[in-house]
């Protein structure tokens, strides 16, 4: 059973790839359903939070409710209304661990970075 469901993660995870790039300039994540770009000029802080269960790359911004609430094809960025920022993807679908991802924050980041 527990091989069966570990299968059954791991097809959903190659069904939905994502590839996430901090940079210069800003954050950018090519997702199955759309490829997005969130420039540091925009954000005023990002970091990592829990979303139901999961640890999710968060930035918040004050565009942040023009992002639907719902990606229809999953993996893109939406809107948290209980956060009120934009969950720009989880980091269990990455292969970077989340000290990485931190790090890259932390060094091309124009605006506050941490956990919330």
């Amino acid at each position: 059973m527990f091989v069966l469901f570990l299968t059954i993660g791991w097809a959903k995870m190659a069904r939905s790839p994502i590839r996430l790039e901090i940079g210069s300039r800003g954050i950018q994540v090519f997702a199955r359903s759309e490829s997005t770009w969130i420039p540091w000029e925009v954000i005023d802080r990002v970091g990592v939070v829990r979303v139901a269960g999961q640890q999710h790359l968060v930035a918040w911004s004050q565009a942040a409710d023009v992002f639907p609430e719902f990606d229809t094809y999953g993996g893109g960025p939406r809107y948290l209304p209980q956060h009120g920022g934009i969950a720009i993807c989880s980091l269990s679908v990455l292969r970077a661990g989340r000290h990485h991802i931190m790090r890259a924050l932390r060094t091309y980041s124009t605006s506050p970075v941490g956990q919330w």
